[in-house]
């Protein structure tokens, strides 16, 4: 929830962000590691990849690990409904298909490894509430895997959303505002549950996701009061998307 501060504007608004978040295809349970052994990266990665389907669901169904970085909220506008926000969506799952045997090849190191997002399967999230179209990652979608299976994304998205504003209230109006993404992939293939992944700062579990908070420095705007939610997402009046819910 964020606040319009006095001194600057005489109204105090409170918007609620909601985030739908992903949906991905794998399971939680150990893999079965290939006795395969290689003399270098290059190689490895390459005979990973020799049978690696960018376009199937790992292990048949999956469950990602989601966490949320809000960086910042600016640009409200209450005369064109709108409001822009910045944010890094973070996910974890096990992609059994990137698995090897560590003490096989021991000249490789064991250190996380990056991918091409166009190597590897991910949630490939799709925001909605965009106002003309607009979203764009700032720099690529980051994305890395260790030698159990375990795959890290990083994606941070820069947008402007859609939000419907009521002002008869003002100065004590309070506005609700709704931000969601999901992945390409169903509730069918893909589970939802906590992840852990947060490379500075704190983090906090606010409500059923972590989510770490940037300072929000505003002269216009306060901000409090953030938590998360599952939610199961409807598509064409049937349940089809898992969701994390910001608010």
């Amino acid at each position: 929830i964020f606040f319009r501060q006095r001194d600057a504007m005489s109204s105090t608004v409170s918007i609620v962000l909601l985030l739908l978040v992903l949906h991905s295809f794998g399971t939680a349970g150990q893999c079965t590691l290939p006795s395969y052994a290689a003399n270098d990266t290059k190689t490895l990665k390459s005979w990973l990849l020799s049978t690696y389907d960018r376009w199937s669901v790992p292990n048949a169904t999956i469950e990602v690990g989601t966490s949320m970085r809000l960086i910042d909220i600016y640009g409200v506008d209450t005369e064109l409904d709108s409001y822009w926000m910045e944010l890094q969506i973070l996910g974890d799952w096990i992609d059994c298909a990137l698995a090897y045997d560590a003490t096989l090849n021991p000249t490789i190191p064991y250190l996380a490894w990056s991918w091409r997002d166009s190597e590897i399967w991910q949630p490939d999230f799709l925001p909605l509430n965009l106002r003309a179209d607009y979203v764009h990652p700032i720099g690529s979608v980051q994305v890395m895997s260790l030698p159990p299976g375990i795959v890290f994304m990083k994606v941070r998205f820069t947008a402007r959303y859609a939000c419907t504003m009521d002002l008869r209230k003002i100065p004590y109006d309070i506005q609700w505002c709704n931000w969601t993404a999901h992945p390409l992939w169903g509730s069918a293939f893909v589970g939802l549950r906590p992840g852990t992944i947060f490379a500075t700062g704190t983090s906090d579990k606010y409500g059923y996701f972590p989510l770490e908070i940037y300072p929000l420095s505003n002269k216009e705007w306060l901000f409090s009061n953030f938590t998360t939610s599952k939610t199961l997402l409807p598509f064409d009046g049937v349940a089809s998307y898992w969701g994390a819910t910001l608010t």
